[in-house]
């Protein structure tokens, strides 16, 4: 019996002895319009924001996290892979991150948990399947113990497979394999004078390295066709080599807030988080000659010669306490914030009588205060103001890493928020990753090689949107300017921009209607005004689909049926190196700007969906095949199943 078996059928008896249900009078039906959800953030001011369920179904075949947005993510080629925006995403974290985030784009973050408000069982399934490995499977269940409080466990699994470095062999084939758990609740009294959330949540991701294809460099022509004709049966760089990333998070979260009295708008607030991270990279293929090392950058061999065993340990908890309160002109919030966290670098070494030893460990604390108000025009109008600021950096800690230092960080912002859209202003005054400023596994060494100087990043922005009968409108505008930008060189080395970068970004959307024939347009430009030598985008991107929907057969079957089109600019994208899971500049390949089309077609009966996707429709037929990464071409044409079933009882 499978995993992916026994995974459905856990869930299954765990409906069964969570089944709960708190009647209503009020509810006459039990669906998707007597249940709805909330953010943390919606908690905000004693704040009961409650969110409707999405009931649509014209982009439920955008299937894993990389489509969300429209794709507007760089990866491997492959789903499970390393992964990056492709628009500009600047840290607006004042303090101090690790820096390890390749992955970031699979894992829940903890702030941002669905907590249900529902008078019944509500359970929803997510399953997808495709022909070149991708198999997804995610069941949460929520359960109403009484009026006041809902208690959920969320259980999802995928795996895919390699598309390049393939031996025909299943299992050895496997490229990513994914395991989240979320345990999580919401609860208040009958008064409303207190309200906690919490959420525990596990998380596993493997990935089997092969280093991208061999003989990329070697071809002559790094623009064209000729480049990928044979990549199904070309080499790989750790062919046959145990190769391979871990990416472990654990988290426990709670808020928690409560009334002075019963009819006061004024009382205090707290969350507490605990978090651990455990990553970790092996590759037994150290003594190959550098030859066979991704862009000929792993020359180096610190303390093994045997293999490459690096692991990085992170442990940090979180208390954030405030006062919060609203009145009829004016919402408002303030708080301190204290964290404790550590961070260890371990490798092994060939003359160590225990199979690793210690690198580097950074013992740190942090104290931050900040608060946010809201002025409130009207029911239409407001004025938001925001701000946090770092009070005290310390650390205890062990090898060049003790040297590190963070002072006069902050973040503040100020935003005017319209019905039809939103202007503001935001600066950040943010320390460089640890990742930038200290290193020291087998293949790398760094300390200090990025400056203690912050990162200044200034951002204006603005957005409308509007629905105007059968059109839908939006725009939005952002410019960054950075002082310091922090980067990876084309060595995979730390670097700080040696002049301001500038980024202009224009995101447009026009949407119609005609009969039941619906056209939906998004173009993004990206315009690098400055230090273009330090970032890259493509310049264009563009999204389009066309499709048709409407309900038949009595109204009884929605269906949608289409086709999407996808295409960037081409550009020098990011290489990515395994090693230290980060992204870096190089000059030699370009990512190709070829249009991408999927068919897809989706049914809904009742609260039941199935859906169908042929993904990169010419890939085999025309040779549309291109690079999304340096090295690492994008996924082959391939046909997705999938099914999302909903039940409320």
């Amino acid at each position: 019996m499978n995993r992916i078996t026994l995974l459905i059928l856990g869930f299954c008896a765990l409906n069964n002895l969570l089944y709960a249900q708190i009647l209503n009078d009020s509810v006459s039906v039990y669906g998707i319009k007597s249940t709805s959800y909330f953010y943390e953030e919606d908690y905000s001011y004693f704040g009961n924001k409650k969110r409707s369920l999405d009931s649509s179904i014209s982009s439920i075949n955008q299937y894993n996290r990389q489509f969300i947005n429209n794709g507007l993510y760089q990866n491997l080629g492959v789903f499970g892979t390393a992964s990056k925006s492709i628009l500009p995403s600047f840290s607006q974290t004042v303090g101090l991150e690790t820096g390890i985030n390749s992955y970031d784009i699979y894992a829940q973050n903890p702030t941002r948990i669905k907590y249900y408000d529902s008078h019944s069982p509500y359970t929803n399934l997510d399953y997808f399947q495709g022909t070149t490995g991708e198999n997804y499977l995610k069941g949460n269940v929520n359960r109403p113990i009484s009026k006041n409080a809902n208690i959920g466990l969320s259980v999802g699994r995928f795996t895919s497979r390699k598309i390049i470095g393939t031996t025909g062999n299943k299992l050895l084939d496997r490229l990513a394999d994914n395991y989240e758990v979320i345990l999580y609740g919401a609860a208040k009294t009958k008064n409303d004078r207190y309200r906690v959330l919490f959420n525990l949540y596990s998380f596993k991701h493997f990935v089997n390295e092969n280093g991208g294809l061999k003989n990329v460099l070697t071809k002559g022509n790094l623009n064209g066709d000729s480049l990928l004709e044979s990549y199904p049966t070309d080499n790989v760089f750790w062919e046959n080599i145990e190769a391979r990333t871990f990416d472990a998070r654990r988290n426990v979260r709670i808020y928690h807030d409560i009334k002075f009295d019963s009819l006061a708008k004024i009382g205090l607030f707290h969350t507490f988080e605990w978090k651990e991270r455990e990553n970790m990279f092996y590759n037994e293929a150290i003594n190959l000659p550098s030859s066979t090392d991704p862009n000929q950058l792993l020359t180096n061999a610190y303390y093994s010669t045997k293999r490459t065993d690096n692991h990085y340990f992170y442990r940090g908890v979180e208390n954030k306490l405030g006062i919060q309160g609203t009145n009829k002109l004016i919402d408002y919030q303030f708080f301190y914030k204290h964290r404790n966290y550590n961070l260890k670098q371990l490798s092994e070494q060939d003359t160590s009588k225990n199979s690793s030893y210690k690198l580097g460990h950074l013992k740190a604390a942090d104290q931050f205060m900040g608060g946010q108000l809201r002025f409130k025009w009207n029911d239409k109008l407001y004025l938001q103001a925001k701000s946090e600021i770092m009070l005290n950096f310390s650390n205890n800690s062990i090898g060049s890493v003790k040297d590190l230092q963070v002072k006069n960080a902050y973040l503040y912002e100020v935003t005017v928020n319209h019905v039809l859209g939103k202007i503001g202003f935001r600066k950040t005054s943010t320390p460089p990753t640890i990742m930038q400023t200290y290193m020291n596994n087998n293949n790398f060494r760094w300390t200090n090689n990025v400056k203690d100087t912050l990162i200044n990043t200034t951002t204006y922005f603005g957005q409308v949107a509007k629905n105007i009968t059968r059109h839908r409108v939006a725009l939005s505008i952002d410019y960054n300017k950075i002082a310091n930008y922090r980067y990876f060189d084309s060595n995979a080395l730390p670097s700080t921009a040696q002049t301001d970068v500038e980024i202009v970004t224009i995101n447009g959307f026009y949407g119609i209607r005609l009969w039941r024939i619906y056209l939906d347009n998004q173009v993004i430009y990206t315009n690098v005004m400055k230090g273009e030598d330090y970032y890259r985008a493509p310049k264009i991107y563009n999204n389009s689909k066309l499709y048709y929907q409407a309900k038949l057969f009595d109204k009884v079957l929605l269906l949608n049926v289409g086709v999407e089109m996808r295409r960037f600019s081409a550009y020098k994208a990011d290489a990515y190196m395994p090693v230290t899971q980060q992204f870096y500049l190089q000059n030699a390949i370009e990512a190709q700007g070829k249009p991408i089309f999927d068919f897809f077609l989706t049914g809904k009966i009742k609260e039941c969906v199935l859906w169908f996707k042929m993904q990169n429709i010419y890939s085999e037929t025309i040779g549309n095949k291109y690079f999304v990464t340096p090295n690492y071409p994008g996924m082959r044409t391939s046909f997705i199943f999938g099914v999302n079933w909903t039940l409320f009882n």
